[in-house]
């Protein structure tokens, strides 16, 4: 999968877990509406850490890993922002 990709697929589940924390935050005693949020939430970080790991390895670890994060985190805020 490309990097391109990635991010993408993360953005994706990045809006999926938004609607699942939404819905547990408006009724926090439904285990069901928790438990759909900690999937999304695991499912969301698994494609960030891929894309981030992703960046490390890409780069023989020049770009290190938490400067990798902090570029998947912008370009996850620059979607967000711009309604991508």
């Amino acid at each position: 999968m490309k990097l391109w990709e990635m991010i993408d697929e993360a953005k994706r589940l990045l809006d999926k877990n938004d609607i699942a924390e939404r819905l547990y935050d408006a009724d926090p005693e439904n285990a069901e509406a928790e438990k759909a949020f900690d999937e999304s939430y695991k499912a969301f970080w698994n494609a960030y850490m891929a894309a981030v790991n992703c960046i490390v390895e890409v780069t023989a670890g020049k770009i290190d890993f938490n400067r990798a994060k902090y570029l998947v985190t912008i370009k996850l805020d620059e979607m967000k922002r711009k309604g991508i």
